[in-house]
């Protein structure tokens, strides 16, 4: 079975994060505040 490690950080400049995540191609999540997911381990 795989592990799985989970790491949370405070991010302090959203802004240079987001111009980040833009040369990654990645797509920020915008709307609520607090977004929660669930997710299943099988």
């Amino acid at each position: 079975m795989a592990r799985e490690t989970e790491i949370k950080l405070r991010i302090e400049d959203s802004k240079s994060f987001e111009k980040i995540l833009r040369k990654l191609r990645a797509r920020p999540l915008h709307g609520r505040a607090s977004v929660r997911v669930r997710e299943t381990n099988i």
